[in-house]
């Protein structure tokens, strides 16, 4: 299982309430394709003032297979028009063939608190 760190920005003027209430909760075909893939635990940080955005989601292979998976617009049809429909809220580049995903990723680590002790 990799963890896969990626950052999004929504578009100057977007209304922030309704991409939050979208995902609250994603619509269930949405939930099972995604489920399908191999993702699992998405997590969004919204900082409301700036409209930046940092996502954290889990993935069953890799992030590269995931999006290899997600870009078959036929056996995913509801991720890539949901996609498609989040494109009024974001101003970040996605690639069709990352699946419609965010392009730009960042690096994370893990450590153990036992390390912060030495």
């Amino acid at each position: 299982m990799e963890r896969v760190f990626l950052v999004l920005q929504l578009k100057d003027g977007a209304d922030v309430r309704e991409y939050i209430r979208r995902h609250n909760p994603i619509p269930s075909n949405l939930d099972r394709e995604l489920h399908e893939a191999g993702i699992s635990d998405y997590t969004i940080a919204l900082d409301e003032e700036t409209g930046e955005m940092h996502g954290m989601l889990r993935v069953a292979q890799d992030w590269e297979t995931t999006c290899a998976l997600l870009a078959d617009t036929e056996m995913f049809p509801a991720h890539a028009a949901w996609q498609q429909d989040m494109q009024k809220f974001l101003g970040i580049a996605i690639s069709a063939e990352q699946g419609g995903q965010p392009v730009r990723r960042f690096g994370a680590w893990s450590f153990t608190w036992t390390d912060l002790a030495r």
